[in-house]
C-alpha cells in the first residue's frame, strides 16, 4: 500500500488525460483547485484511446506521453484520486498509481506520481502523437 504520508519529494503529479487542465470535467476542475499546475511534461510511454478517456502503459526510450506536472500538498488528493482511477473494482483497478521520470518542458527531471492503465489494450487505438489535447480537439472541452 502507498503511503498516505506526503514527502516534498513525493509531491509531483503527471496527468495525461482527463485530468489535464484543458479537460473541462468535475474532476480535473477539482484537481485545479485542489493542487498547484507546475507546466507541461512528458514521460516515456504509450497512450491509448479508450473510449471517455486515455490510458497510458510502458514505451520504448523514445516513446513520449505528453502532459502536465502539478505540485500536491494535502495527502488526501491522492487517496480522492486513487479511488477515482481505481474505478469500480477494487481487487481489479482500471489505473494504478506508479512512479515515473518527467521531463519538465522548462527543462530538468523529476519523479512524479502518474496512473498506468492495467488492463487489456488489445481493442485500443494506439495515440501515436502521445498527446490526448491533440488526439481528443473538440471531444475533451
Amino acid at each position: 500500500m502507498i503511503s498516505s504520508r506526503l514527502r516534498r519529494r513525493d509531491s509531483l503529479l503527471f496527468v495525461y488525460g482527463t485530468l489535464r487542465p484543458f479537460v473541462d470535467i468535475e474532476m480535473a476542475r477539482w484537481l485545479r483547485g485542489a493542487a498547484t499546475h507546475l507546466g507541461r511534461g512528458t514521460v516515456c510511454g504509450r497512450l491509448y484511446d479508450l473510449g471517455a478517456y486515455p490510458g497510458m502503459r510502458p514505451g520504448r526510450a523514445r516513446e513520449r506521453v505528453v502532459g502536465d506536472v502539478y505540485r500536491v500538498d494535502n495527502p488526501r488528493v491522492f487517496r480522492v484520486l486513487d479511488r477515482y482511477e481505481a474505478g469500480s473494482s477494487r481487487s481489479n483497478p482500471r489505473f494504478v498509481r506508479e512512479r515515473f521520470i518527467v521531463k519538465l518542458e522548462r527543462g530538468g527531471l523529476a519523479s512524479a506520481w502518474a496512473y498506468r492503465y492495467r488492463r487489456n489494450i488489445m481493442a485500443a487505438q494506439r495515440i501515436a502523437s502521445g498527446d490526448y489535447r491533440l488526439h481528443s480537439g473538440s471531444r475533451a472541452r
